[in-house]
């Protein structure tokens, strides 16, 4: 009995081995999401105020190595089914990613209070990347 539940064992570690070489194979690697540094301007958004028209996200990340395609950068609050898409894209004074959004657009997926806000991107070897801050938003 030791012997069969031995070699039941063996079988199962030699199944297991060779199913993991497929997998490794094909060359699909689920990989984690690089999180990145990110600040948005302004900190504190007044949903009262019609003047300011854009959003900013200030990142840490260069210019040249994300996908700068303003429809493929997304800002998401705590229902990721509702986002604002990016209108444009630009490199700071360092060369890094600086991210606009129409402040109607954020707007439209915040409340009122501390919001965290995420963007979404992607780089250019199409490693996806994520990075939060939170604002104050205030209606008045």
């Amino acid at each position: 009995m030791k012997v069969k539940q031995k070699d039941n064992i063996s079988k199962s570690y030699l199944i297991s081995v060779v199913v993991l070489g497929m997998i490794l194979s094909t060359g699909i690697v689920v990989a984690a999401d690089e999180t990145i540094s990110i600040s948005i301007t302004p900190a504190i958004l007044n949903l009262a105020q019609t003047e300011a028209q854009f959003v900013f996200v200030h990142t840490e990340i260069s210019y040249d190595s994300v996908n700068t395609d303003p429809g493929s950068l997304t800002l998401e609050a705590d229902d990721p089914t509702v986002i604002a898409t990016a209108i444009k894209t630009e490199s700071d004074t360092l060369g890094n990613l600086v991210v606009m959004f129409d402040r109607a657009d954020v707007a439209g997926i915040v409340y009122v209070g501390e919001v965290t806000l995420t963007l979404t991107g992607e780089m250019d070897n199409e490693k996806p990347f994520t990075g939060s801050d939170t604002i104050r938003v205030v209606d008045n």
